[in-house]
This record gives structure tokens, sequence and C-alpha cells, in this order.
């Protein structure tokens, strides 16, 4: 259970069993959103519960690989496009003025994810056989590695899709344009269109006649955001049929964990339960590594 007002997170064992974490969520969830309460009880604590279980699969694998990616052959064939969801912060600032700012957890995570959508990247190469075989870490070879890899990507990594604010936005194309970034800018696609929430990049999702999504599609994002995001994607389908979803979550702070599922949580509930613009039912296969998710 959360203070949102004052940003706190309350001391909250990290072996709490699950049925005392679904009672605290359930608590805040019902505050924050009295409509719920129409769903029984036993019902909530359920979906709850299903919830919970799905945030800390992604938190688990987001912990693994937060410092090195691997991706399979097969997989880093499949993936067109890499959809960089904005957060909290930016590349350069650690907080803006958002709903966010209060959480201390929530500090840079805009940059937490698109370092991770680089990491990605540079993954997929790899994963494709693009990229050089590492050569001795002299100064001037990491240079000309950076180049080269630069080149690969350029000729054969996915695209990078981003959609925030005007302001974040402009903030990725500046960065993207940066000496030494090994990104090029003709591979990273910013949205004309300026978004306020998740809601709208999902419904403003839209590439390029250019570009092809190929057979699948990476989302990354912070690990309780993206079952959110897994619920919107099925209501309002912005991808073509059979396309492949590979989920890559960035892990939350060990201090926002229990504040940031419990926010997701609420939210997912809502658009589900109340405001019916969100769907547990899979609409494509969503893919964590090698396993499958799906919502019970």
């Amino acid at each position: 259970m959360i203070d949102e007002q004052k940003g706190k997170e309350p001391l909250v064992p990290k072996d709490l069993s699950i049925a005392a974490r679904v009672d605290n969520a359930s608590v805040y969830i019902l505050k924050r959103n009295p409509e719920l309460a129409t769903i029984p009880k036993n019902d909530l604590g359920e979906k709850i519960s299903d919830f919970l279980q799905v945030i800390d699969s992604f938190e688990a694998f987001g912990e693994e690989s937060k410092h090195h990616l691997q991706v399979s052959s097969e997989i880093a064939k499949e993936i067109g496009v890499i959809w960089d969801f904005s957060g909290p912060g930016t590349y350069g600032e650690p907080f803006k003025e958002d709903r966010y700012k209060q959480f201390p957890w929530a500090k840079r995570l805009d940059r937490k994810r698109l370092n991770h959508t680089a990491m990605l990247e540079r993954a997929i190469i790899e994963a494709k056989g693009e990229n050089d075989p590492l050569e001795p870490r002299t100064l001037g070879n990491i240079a000309l590695r950076k180049m080269r890899l630069k080149d690969a990507i350029r000729e054969k990594g996915p695209y990078i899709f981003y959609n925030g604010t005007s302001y974040e936005n402009e903030v990725v194309r500046d960065v993207v344009l940066r000496k030494g970034m090994i990104i090029p800018k003709e591979k990273v696609i910013v949205a004309a269109e300026e978004v306020y929430n998740t809601i709208e990049q999902v419904t403003s999702f839209k590439l390029p006649d250019r570009i092809g999504m190929g057979g699948a599609i990476a989302l990354v994002s912070s690990a309780p955001h993206l079952a959110r995001i897994i619920t919107l994607i099925n209501h309002f389908k912005p991808f073509p049929d059979n396309t492949t979803v590979h989920l890559f979550p960035v892990p939350t702070p060990e201090e926002g964990k229990v504040q940031y599922s419990e926010m997701e949580i609420s939210g997912l509930l809502t658009y589900t339960f109340i405001q019916g613009i969100a769907k547990l039912e899979p609409s494509y296969r969503h893919m964590l590594g090698k396993q499958e998710v799906v919502f019970p």
C-alpha cells in the first residue's frame, strides 16, 4: 500500500506472502478507484494476485538482463522494430514536470529505457552475426569497433520507434545526433504526433509507409508498465495480425517495485473492468524470452 500524495512507500518485507501483498494492494487500489469495489472481493483479489505474479516475472527477467541482454538468432531475425515507451525524466534530466516527479525511484526512467533499447539493438546485431569479433581493447580499436557496430546497425538493425510529448521527442531527436552514439539517426523514428499518456501512445502508433515491421516487434518499458501496455495492445490491436510481441522489461529500482506495481495494476484494472479499453485475452503472441505471457 502506498501514499501516492507523499510519494512514499511503506516498509514492506521482501518475503511478504503473495496474500499479504494482495491485501495491501487492494486497499490502495480501492482507495484510488472506488468503482472497482463492484468487482466481487475474491475475484478482485485473484486478479491482483495474477497481475502481481506477471509483474514479478517481468521484474526478474529485467534484473537478469539489465547489464547484458542475450537474444537468440531466431528472435533477432524476426524483430523489425523496437518500440521504446517514453518514461519519467528525460535522457538528460532526472525528472520533468509530470506525476512521477514526486517519486525518487522514478529518477531517469526514460534514460534507462533508452539505454536498454540501445543494448537490445546491439544484442540483435550480435545475434545476427553482423558485429565484428572483439578486438584487443586498445583506445584506438574502441572507436573503430563503435564505428563498425554503428554501420552494422544502419544496415541490418531493427528500427527504433519512440513517441512521447513534444519535449520528450525533441530530446530524443537531439540525443541521436550526438557524437559517439552507436544508434544511427536513420534508424530512429520519433513520432510527429505528440502524446501525453500510454493510451495515446498505443492508439497513435503508426510506422512510416517505408518501414516494414517484419514478423515481430519488441517492446521496451519498465516491468510494471509493460503489463498494462499488453492489455491496451490486446484491445486496440495496433499491429498486423499474427505479429509476435517480444517483451524486454526494464527492472524497477528496488525501492519502487511495490509502489509502481500497485499503481500499474490499479490502472490496468480500471481500463479493463470500468472503462472497457483494455483486454486480458491476447490478440497477439506475447513472449518473455522463450515463455509466452498469458493473463490467467
